[in-house]
């Protein structure tokens, strides 16, 4: 999957300092085998990672005629509110961004906090 997160000098962040980075925001342990997943409310560790979900929406807009590209971090958050607008009911949309998805919604906002940049690169 192509993409990168700059830091504010726009400086390329490692996958695994970003990993490491996800880890310490949502207060779980740092193993180097799997990509950071949240923890819900419960206790349950999500099924999905920050790398195949914030990854995914930032790779999702590259563009062919410019192999890389900054991707505003509204954008991320729009499409993954898209992707639940047309995959799930109304109830079933309040209930995934509160349960589900609120952790990666928290993480990419902090990452707009930090002035980090998202960047879309081609195939």
């Amino acid at each position: 999957m192509g993409f990168q997160i700059l830091n504010a000098e726009r400086v390329a962040l490692s996958i695994n300092d970003l990993d490491r980075e996800a880890c310490a925001f949502w207060g779980v342990e740092y193993n180097d085998r799997k990509y950071a997943r949240p923890k819900m409310e419960d206790g349950d560790v999500l099924d999905t990672n920050w790398f195949d979900c914030v990854g995914l929406y930032i790779h999702a807009q590259r563009r062919k005629d410019k192999p890389e590209r900054d991707v505003e971090w509204c954008s991320v958050l729009g499409l993954m509110m898209g992707y639940l607008l047309l995959k799930k009911s109304s109830q079933e949309v309040a209930v995934s961004i509160d349960a589900y998805w609120q952790p990666f919604i928290s993480l990419v906002r902090h990452w707009n906090d930090k002035k980090y940049t998202a960047v879309a690169i081609a195939d």
